[in-house]
């Protein structure tokens, strides 16, 4: 008897398993493959070699697109260096690339909190859902109005219209585009990919802001770890278990029935505890 099932191991499964297992819930994880990490595997594809089959970096660039016209910018961690290498392209934007940085960090600041708070049920029913939503516009309501104009362009329009109002070099725009098109299924003219370029800016490595790593060993170590983490909590993670459907009665999941050899097996929910 378990009080969550996760029906899948990719990295968001083992994250909430981790979570209800440390809250003490008794959580059970269901994967159909033999391994954890969804799209966020390695895997040894030939003997003695093991490659991240998901997750990429780099596909499909042509070599005309490598070599170019023969110019080339780098961006640093070093703010004055990149400014350096953007003044080949545009002083202009050299000039603004400090208070656009700026910018962003200011809305990234405010978003940040965010993250982690369940979103107002709207419209507000009880009196949590009426006390959330007069946090948030407490928030919003401390902005100046210039800011809050900018947040409400960086949630609605996109990355381009952004960009093209900070800057003038084309290169320098579409090097920071990318953020605003990654995982995201439009163009950076599209409506809403401000906010998709500002949620990439959002992360970090090192305490850096907008920076990525790689994962040593693949994006699989990543996946493995967070499994060691969640089962390190008491959350029971079992691959080859292929979920054959969610059983609901009276609005509210109670089981799941797994696939196993042709035959059927219910794996039951315990009810809601008093505690929730």
């Amino acid at each position: 008897m378990y009080d969550a099932i996760v029906v899948g191991a990719g990295h968001n499964g083992l994250v909430a398993a981790g979570y209800l297992a440390r809250a003490g819930w008794k959580v059970l994880v269901l994967e159909r493959r033999h391994l954890v990490g969804g799209a966020c595997v390695t895997e040894e594809v030939f003997p003695g070699y093991r490659v991240s089959t998901a997750a990429y970096l780099v596909s499909l660039l042509q070599e005309r697109v490598v070599r170019g016209d023969g110019r080339y910018l780098f961006m640093y961690a070093d703010q004055r260096r990149t400014c350096e290498a953007l003044a080949r392209f545009s002083r202009r934007d050299a000039e603004r690339y400090p208070t656009y940085e700026r910018f962003v960090e200011r809305m990234a600041r405010f978003v940040e909190p965010m993250l982690l708070e369940a979103p107002p049920n709207l419209p507000p029913r009880r009196p949590a859902d009426f006390a959330a939503l007069s946090r948030l516009g407490w928030r919003l309501l401390r902005l100046a109005p210039v800011q809050l104009g900018d947040l409400a362009r960086m949630f609605t329009a996109s990355a381009r219209e952004v960009l093209d109002d900070w800057f003038e070099s084309d290169e320098l725009k579409l090097a920071l585009a990318t953020d605003g098109v990654i995982g995201t299924n439009g163009g950076p003219s599209s409506p809403g990919t401000a906010y998709v370029l500002l949620h990439h800016m959002m992360g970090g490595v090192g305490g850096v802001r907008g920076l990525w790593g790689f994962v040593r060993g693949g994006m699989g170590a990543l996946s493995a770890a967070l499994q060691r983490s969640a089962q390190a909590a008491g959350a029971d993670v079992r691959t080859h278990a292929e979920v054959a459907r969610i059983d609901v009665r009276d609005g509210r999941a109670v089981g799941v029935i797994l696939a196993v050899r042709g035959r059927s097996c219910r794996m039951p929910i315990r009810s809601a505890r008093s505690s929730d």
